[in-house]
């Protein structure tokens, strides 16, 4: 009798840290997330018909917040932006939708940022502010890695 409560016991463990570990390869990770936005908008980027801010699909990628600033701030845009919020560019370069590297991640109180590389020759490179909303990590904010004196 003893033995078979300790053979269940052993069981019941054994599934549930199973369960657990295969709980946690589930979560997506900040970096795989700024991975997952920067790819579908530098796609979607090169259809300059398509305005992705008023997609459906940015609501999985960027929080609510960050996206109902940028639709206020839309009428005034010549005044904030002289490049793409997100990409912080103009344009994007023909090898940007084949090269989107994670470079770096830093964790801090505020946000996560993730340091992403567009392209091979130049590299262009931006930090991704990545918060949790809801449970999903998603951009907050955005900014550009400054570029080193005697690089372009």
């Amino acid at each position: 009798m003893n033995k078979t409560i300790c053979t269940l016991l052993t069981t019941v463990a054994l599934c549930s840290t199973t369960a657990v570990a295969n709980d946690e390869t589930l979560e997506q990770k900040p970096q795989q997330a700024a991975l997952n936005f920067n790819r579908w908008y530098i796609s979607g980027f090169q259809n300059t018909h398509q305005d992705l801010l008023d997609s459906k699909q940015i609501r999985h990628y960027v929080t609510k917040t960050t996206r109902e600033k940028l639709r206020r701030a839309r009428p005034n845009e010549n005044e904030f932006y002289d490049a793409d919020f997100f990409i912080k560019a103009q344009d994007i370069l023909p090898d940007w939708t084949s090269h989107i590297v994670i470079t770096d991640v830093e964790y801090d109180p505020v946000c996560t940022q993730v340091y992403v590389s567009f392209g091979q020759n130049p590299v262009h490179e931006v930090i991704d502010c990545m918060v949790k909303e809801a449970g999903i990590w998603k951009v907050q904010s955005v900014a550009r890695v400054p570029v080193a004196k005697g690089k372009p």
